[in-house]
């Protein structure tokens, strides 16, 4: 049968956001297969609690967790507990990429008790700058509703916020979520820097 359309010459264009995914999901998977390796060596052991492991000498991995207040499931530390440990060994910098930042009952317009969490993990990034720890943010660019207080109060006391416009570069958002402290200390997780992250899911 007759081809209709007029054959296409030159290599496809792939749009960039096909290659970053794929980009990702093959570190995701790198990372996996790193600890599933240790794990059957044998590397990797449970500590007293069952929260902590070792991956060889120099590495421990902790499991974290975020359950709403009033809840009790299990003895893994929280998120909450993750954070703060990380901010109090900070020597030199913290680099945080996030998607939103809502830390404040003022962000949500609310007055919850439970928004403490939040507030003290902002508090405590606000005085980093202060101890010579370079707090570096990069967040998905804000819509126009979208609250900044706490990126505004961060630049006010000396971090670095930068917007990353990834509609413009790949399409999408800044969904990740993870911490660097002292390019040593890795944090990687489904919470958002927000208070409701915390102590509500």
């Amino acid at each position: 049968p007759p081809i209709n359309d007029p054959p296409m010459w030159g290599c496809p264009q792939r749009p960039r956001g096909a290659a970053l995914f794929a980009v990702l999901c093959i570190l995701f998977l790198l990372t996996f297969l790193v600890l599933i390796h240790a794990r059957l060596r044998g590397d990797t052991a449970d500590g007293a609690d069952g929260t902590e492991g070792s991956c060889g000498d120099t590495c421990r991995i902790v499991l974290v967790e975020s359950i709403p207040e009033g809840m009790t499931l299990g003895t893994n530390p929280s998120t909450f507990e993750a954070w703060l440990e990380l901010l109090a060994t900070a020597t030199r910098s913290v680099d945080i990429a996030s998607f939103y930042w809502t830390l404040t009952n003022e962000d949500t317009h609310t007055h919850e008790p439970s928004a403490a969490q939040g507030e003290r993990i902002l508090a405590e990034l606000r005085r980093l700058p202060g101890r010579g720890v370079a707090v570096r943010v990069a967040v998905s660019a804000p819509s126009a509703r979208a609250p900044l207080d706490d990126l505004k109060a961060l630049e006010s006391s000396g971090a670095a916020v930068r917007a990353v416009d990834l509609p413009r570069l790949t399409g999408g958002v800044l969904h990740t979520k993870f911490w660097l402290v002292d390019g040593v200390h890795l944090y990687v997780g489904s919470a958002n820097m927000d208070w409701r992250s915390l102590t509500q899911v």
